[in-house]
């Protein structure tokens, strides 16, 4: 049979050993594990950047899209016709033109009321009161339309009010009178 030696370990080596074990355990503990999760912190980062760029390309062409939409194309444009007034003689028209321009646009011109009282001997200036019904983006249409009457010296109120499933739309309006 074979005999097991036993191995002594001299006291210094075995000191050594132990030094060298805390120092590797040390320069893990202090330099590779921190370095470590440094690492995965900026990895998470990183794929949260990554993510935020494949939305930001997902959503660019739907961006694009609107804004091609909501630009001002030519029929949207203020026209701004200073000079031409609304002859007197044609007064009783008035009710009849807001009613056309709001028809025109899905709307229902509920009054259309010229204030005589506005226009006296001094003033060039008569104040019409106008209340609409109907949806809101048709009503933007409306103003757009009314807005190039050149007549119109301005809007002085719009009130918006709920109705049941619409709004009612009260506007005061500034019209240059001859």
């Amino acid at each position: 049979m074979m005999q097991i030696k036993s191995f002594k370990i001299p006291t210094g080596s075995l000191g050594y050993f132990l030094i060298g074990s805390l120092s590797i355990l040390a320069f893990i503990t202090l330099w590779i594990y921190p370095s470590q999760r440094s690492l995965s912190s900026m990895d998470m980062e990183i794929s949260k950047i990554r993510s935020g760029i494949e939305e930001q390309n997902v959503l660019f062409p739907v961006y694009a899209q609107l804004q091609k939409r909501i630009q001002l194309q030519q029929s949207d444009i203020l026209s701004s016709s200073v000079g031409t007034k609304f002859s007197i003689d044609k007064i009783e028209k008035l009710p009849s033109i807001f009613k056309a321009i709001a028809q025109k646009y899905n709307l229902t011109a509920l009054s259309v009321a010229p204030d005589i009282m506005s226009f006296g001997s001094d003033s060039e200036f008569l104040l019409v009161d106008v209340v609409i019904q109907g949806k809101f983006f048709d009503f933007r249409k409306f103003l757009t339309e009314l807005v190039n009457l050149a007549y119109l010296e301005k809007i002085e109120r719009i009130r918006i009010e709920r109705a049941d499933r619409t709004k009612k739309f009260n506007l005061k309006i500034w019209l240059a009178m001859n």
